[in-house]
């Protein structure tokens, strides 16, 4: 190794140092992750490890209000639906930050300053949380629970954890199916605290579906070797999500064929991966669904016709009834009005 070479590893690595000596310094206090955006939350730090931080933080969006307040009726409608979906919107929850995404770390200082007098005269509530030395660490012991990948963005997902590699991990998600996340791009992940309690109590519908196997490799890079040949999304939204068909890895780049249109990507863009369309579990469960509503509705069209028929049937058998017994009364009763008017005696005498 040359020495401009060590010279910058030991720069990094004192830097490192100093960024870790000051976010433990934090830790117990109360810290806004990011000043704004979708990620941005305030909350007690809890953990401080290698390349992650554990944030107790409330599930609040007024910092991304504040740069919104401008925009059109449609999207407040929308925010207020999404905020509907959610019960856990504004409630308090762990949240796991992969420290290479953190873009700032903000102190409040006048609540710290009521919390350390608050310190010596109530419990402070400290939560459970997953204690591991990495952020891998966290997302294995997250195995098989329901997760919410980043906090907000078009990279944001919510799904089960099927399992974890290195530099992967496999979400189970109810609109895409299987989808494999690239964990160095991973900004935040967090469990699903309704959607775990559900699963506990044997409530939660996604149980219902049959989760498809998933690609066992050794790395997400093996990934793309499985999928050649087939229709995959790339990342979930944004200007740089694409679907295509994956024919060859060349040149250091992936390439992806869409009608006319030949896209090549940088693998070390590529943020998630998934196979077949977006949105295709989604709509074929939706098709599925329509299916047995409209043979509910053959079936109870069919039971209505017959139950007409047979009412129609009974009321003809009544009818005809009815009919039968007027004319048999009629009957009865002209020969009851017959009554004898006069009686003659005949005598017949011989000649």
């Amino acid at each position: 190794m040359s020495s401009k070479n060590k010279n910058s590893l030991r720069n990094s690595t004192t830097q490192d140092a100093a960024y870790h000596s000051f976010l433990e310094s934090l830790k117990g206090k109360e810290v806004t992750i990011y000043r704004g955006g979708p990620e941005s939350k305030s909350g007690v730090l809890l953990d401080v490890q290698s390349d992650f931080v554990t944030v107790y933080a409330q599930n609040n969006n007024n910092n991304n209000n504040n740069n919104d307040k401008n925009k059109n009726k449609n999207n407040n409608q929308n925010n207020a639906q999404n905020n509907n979906q959610d019960n856990n919107q504004n409630q308090k929850n762990v949240v796991y930050y992969n420290i290479s995404h953190i873009a700032s770390i903000s102190e409040n200082s006048v609540n710290n300053s009521t919390l350390n007098l608050q310190q010596g005269t109530t419990e402070t509530e400290t939560p459970e949380f997953v204690q591991a030395e990495s952020f891998t660490g966290v997302v294995e012991q997250l195995e098989g629970k329901y997760v919410q990948i980043n906090q907000g963005g078009p990279e944001s997902k919510k799904g089960l954890v099927l399992g974890n590699v290195e530099d992967f991990i496999v979400i189970f998600t109810e609109d895409d199916g299987v989808v494999y996340f690239n964990v160095q791009h991973i900004k935040s992940i967090a469990e699903n605290n309704q959607n775990n309690q559900n699963q506990n109590n044997g409530n939660v519908q996604m149980t219902q579906t049959v989760v498809p196997d998933y690609e066992q490799v050794n790395s997400f890079h093996e990934l793309f070797g499985r999928m050649a040949h087939k229709w995959i999304a790339i990342n979930r939204g944004g200007p740089e999500a694409m679907e295509g068909i994956l024919v060859e890895n060349a040149g250091g780049h992936y390439t992806l064929i869409n009608n006319q249109e030949v896209m090549r990507i940088n693998p070390y863009h590529i943020k998630s991966i998934s196979s077949g369309p977006k949105g295709a579990l989604k709509q074929q469960n939706q098709n599925q669904q329509q299916d047995q509503t409209q043979n509910q509705d053959q079936n109870q069209q069919q039971n209505t016709e017959a139950t007409a028929q047979s009412d129609k049937n009974e009321n003809k058998s009544e009818d005809k009834s009815k009919s039968n017994s007027k004319s048999g009364s009629g009957s009865s009763r002209r020969a009851s009005r017959e009554k004898v008017v006069k009686t003659i005696d005949y005598v017949w005498k011989s000649n």
